[in-house]
């Protein structure tokens, strides 16, 4: 083995690449040796003292410590007292306990308790009753009137179908003459609306069936009829064309606005018991073509004039 004697040539360039010989190492401290243990995790970042800088203008200075903050007081000022812990909004408050509720007591807000107590719900036993204390409109046919229960009931709505020429139109003027006879006959002394959208409503005709309702009260009831001389003056054809408020009607439109105002109408009379409609399709037949909006118009109408019956305790009779 031969030794190399050393060049200056290079050592001169070693010192003038690294003109500040390195610090050396220090050794270790126990805390370091503690902390390269195998049980303990391994630190994030090595302390910014093992790491040499590179130049000595990297180097960083200690940091220095924060100036003193000098609080000037008064002498005459007394020593402001340590402030006060806030007070929270809860323990001012008085809490409230809930109040038990009995056995008896509603669960319902005020307005929903209002509502049951004006419209609250109706057994079954106090329907019936109602309804066999209501007076039935006679047609005229005892067979009929069985078929109904007793003839046209108050506070519904009865449809009455059929081909043409059976007889609708004959029993929707019956209806309104038999809805007149005055209470000391059997009847409910009332007067009636006639919505005609056929245009067959006659008077002539009206004025007949008026004839032959009187006379059969008197063969029915004589002795009532010889007695009150108020009776002779009702029963007589003209009071009874009178007691019936006609409506004509040529459009759809026209019967929609109709309906519309039967309300307002019945407010002002109160003595009407029924309305007859005849017929209550018949422009909807021709001038509707949209089957679904035509649909819907008679569901509306149908809802409007059952609300009106039992509003109003009025009999419907509509012809279909």
């Amino acid at each position: 083995v031969t030794s190399r004697e050393p060049d200056p040539l290079k050592e001169n360039k070693i010192k003038q690449i690294l003109p500040t010989p390195l610090p050396p190492l220090a050794p270790p401290s126990p805390r370091s040796r503690r902390r390269d243990s195998p049980h303990s995790p391994a630190p994030s970042a090595p302390p910014a003292s093992a790491a040499p800088p590179s130049t000595p203008s990297a180097r960083a200075a200690p940091p220095s410590a924060p100036p003193p903050v000098r609080v000037l007081q008064s002498s005459s000022a007394p020593p402001s007292a340590p402030p006060a812990p806030p007070t929270s909004s809860i323990a001012e408050t008085p809490t409230r306990r809930p109040t038990p509720r009995s056995a008896d007591a509603t669960w319902l807000p005020t307005r929903s308790r209002r509502s049951c107590s004006s419209k609250g719900a109706q057994n079954a036993w106090d329907m019936l009753s109602e309804e066999q204390s209501q007076k039935h409109i006679t047609t005229g046919s005892g067979d009929l009137n069985g078929i109904l229960g007793g003839g046209i009931h108050c506070k519904e709505v009865t449809e009455i179908g059929g081909v043409p020429g059976i007889g609708k139109t004959q029993l929707g003027i019956q209806l309104a003459i038999n809805v007149q006879i005055p209470v000391d006959y059997g009847g409910l002394g009332g007067k009636a609306i006639y919505i005609d959208t056929e245009g067959s409503f006659m008077v002539e005709r009206v004025y007949q069936i008026a004839e032959g309702c009187i006379s059969d009260i008197m063969e029915y009831f004589p002795c009532h009829h010889d007695k009150s001389s108020s009776g002779q003056e009702n029963l007589q054809p003209e009071s009874f064309l009178a007691g019936i408020y006609y409506f004509r009607i040529c459009s759809y439109t026209e019967q929609i606005a109709v309906i519309n105002y039967l309300e307002k109408f019945l407010g002002e009379h109160k003595d009407v018991r029924i309305v007859i409609i005849d017929s209550v399709t018949f422009h909807f037949r021709q001038d509707f073509d949209d089957l679904a909006l035509r649909t819907r118009v008679l569901c509306g109408l149908s809802l409007k004039l059952m609300k009106l019956s039992k509003s109003y305790n009025l009999a419907k009779g509509v012809a279909l």
